[in-house]
């Protein structure tokens, strides 16, 4: 019982460990970054290259990034909820308002959902990609401001459901009825405006790394959130220098983009991995646990309820024969008047220990019944080995030589009942009759003087009645 609450306590270590980050995580996203600025500063002469034109690479983007960042909003809101954490929930507004911002870029690009533009004009969607990455900028430096709180306030997931869907249907209406007032920024494919179009993007990106970075990478999470916004920046870098579509520049641009969910969701999800692995080990302690008795570290009635019926199914299924031992302590009635009930829960410990140590084999099992009763379950034995089995624990608990002033003996003893069986294709609930067998030889022991073994047989399929007990003490 000790060894299980020792292993279920050992389980809160793999529950702190989730959220740290190991040397090879921190290396392996070191190395990312590492790769991202080493791929800028190589495709920088080349980005404004075109390549190959893929006319659904735009849609597979978008849809790429809509179910990415789906997944990612609805992950994190719920771990926000679960944690009562308000950074987190914060975090996933951020996400959501690019899930949401990348429809209504898609509905203003060509090729996104038509050929053709759904909504707006031709400076729609490059203002709908400012207004993306200064949303997300901003939404992340808000994040970090909260996350940098020795207690981060709660915020509702509702509230944010609502808010951010507003705030993008302005950004977009913004985009698509003001696209002739608002400055120029594509033209003859050059970028014009370049430092009132490209300067709030470059701020915004950087100070939101900068302030994720200052929270320092405590956990996956807020580490490969970084990583992510290393992949903006260089997304950002590379569109300056891409002033078209389907150039190199262009190409790598998106693949930064995806890089930046990518990242964080990866991390999410290798944490939930690793918590469903803790899950699972701590319902098999759970699982056992509740098996047990908590006094004596012996299964407990229901623990021996489920493996009497699997074994007596074995034994059905296999033909081979099932034994019962029911113990009971002489006079602990007495004991406990005597002596306390303190007295008592340490004398029935102490038998308990005693037959643990006198039942070897792995497959055998011993419970306790019921107050002072206590039973011992053996697969694969016939009535002569049970009773073996039977004399050399009563030998055990005698051994002990727990003063009992309420005992004829003066020592703590016990009676024990024997039952076999050897199960046949037969039906009804012949598993009790087992216990009842064990019973009736128990009370036999007890009716001849204590301190003894009885045996009963029942042969099942035959049916017949349960002999008459009779007093065995063979030679071990």
């Amino acid at each position: 019982m000790t060894e299980l609450l020792q292993e279920l306590n050992a389980l809160d270590v793999p529950s702190a460990n989730r959220s740290r980050i190991g040397k090879r995580q921190r290396w392996f996203a070191a190395s990312t970054i590492a790769l991202l600025v080493l791929t800028g500063l190589v495709a920088t002469p080349f980005a404004d290259t075109m390549t190959v034109v893929i006319p659904s690479f735009f849609a597979m983007f978008a849809m790429a990034m809509l179910i990415i960042n789906v997944i990612l909003t609805v992950l994190l809101f719920i771990k926000g909820e679960i944690e009562e954490r308000g950074d987190t929930t914060r975090l996933a507004a951020a996400y959501l308002y690019v899930t949401l911002i990348v429809i209504a870029q898609m509905a203003s690009f060509p090729g996104g959902f038509m050929p053709t533009p759904l909504i707006g004009s031709p400076q729609t969607p490059i203002w709908q990609w400012f207004f993306w990455h200064v949303g997300f900028g901003m939404l992340i430096i808000r994040y970090a401001w909260y996350a940098s709180l020795p207690s981060p306030p709660r915020s509702s997931w509702l509230k944010s459901i609502i808010a951010i869907p507003l705030l993008v249907l302005l950004v977009t209406w913004v985009s698509c009825a003001y696209a002739d007032q608002l400055p120029t920024v594509l033209a003859n494919g050059h970028f014009g405006n370049a430092l009132l179009f490209l300067g709030p993007v470059v701020v915004v990106t950087v100070a939101a790394l900068l302030s994720v970075a200052s929270l320092r990478a405590t956990t996956p999470e807020r580490l490969w959130l970084a990583v992510g916004l290393v992949a903006i920046c260089l997304e950002v870098w590379l569109n300056c220098q891409a002033s078209a579509r389907f150039t190199l520049g262009w190409y790598l641009a998106k693949a930064g983009s995806l890089g930046v969910s990518l990242a964080v969701l990866i991390s999410l999800l290798r944490e939930i991995t690793l918590l469903y692995g803790e899950a699972a080990q701590s319902n098999a302690v759970l699982q056992k646990l509740i098996r047990l008795d908590a006094l004596t570290g012996l299964f407990n009635r229901r623990g021996f309820d489920e493996r009497l019926d699997e074994e007596f199914r074995r034994a059905q299924r296999l033909q081979t024969p099932l034994s019962l031992v029911l113990v009971d302590i002489d006079f602990f009635k007495a004991f406990n008047d005597g002596y306390g009930h303190q007295a008592g829960d340490d004398c029935l410990r102490r038998v308990s220990i005693a037959i643990k140590g006198a039942v070897w084999r792995p497959g055998d099992q011993a419970a306790r019944y019921g107050g002072e009763e206590i039973v011992i379950l053996l697969p694969a034995t016939d009535q002569r080995g049970a009773i073996m089995i039977a004399e050399r624990v009563r030998a055990a608990v005698e051994k002990l030589l727990i003063p009992h002033a309420g005992s004829e003996l003066g020592t703590v003893t016990i009676s024990a009942g024997v039952g076999s069986l050897r199960p046949m294709k037969a039906s009804g609930d012949v598993a009790t009759d087992l216990v009842e067998t064990a019973d009736h030889a128990l009370y036999q022991a007890k009716k001849q003087g204590r301190n003894q073994v009885c045996a009963g047989t029942s042969d099942i399929g035959a049916w017949t009645e349960p002999r008459s007990p009779a007093l065995v003490a063979p030679e071990l």
